[in-house]
């Protein structure tokens, strides 16, 4: 029989990350209309 670790409570890690390369947020979809837009961003000014 095996047992396993008992869940003994949370940790919070926090940090900042840094992308050296291009990012991509979101899933894919199944196709790309003409003139659809590949990846949409919102921009904060």
């Amino acid at each position: 029989m095996m047992t396993f670790p008992r869940f003994m409570g949370r940790v919070i890690i926090e940090g900042k990350i840094e992308a050296k390369t291009g990012l991509h947020i979101g899933g894919s979809k199944e196709v790309l209309e003409v003139g659809g837009v590949d990846l949409p961003v919102v921009k904060d000014p």
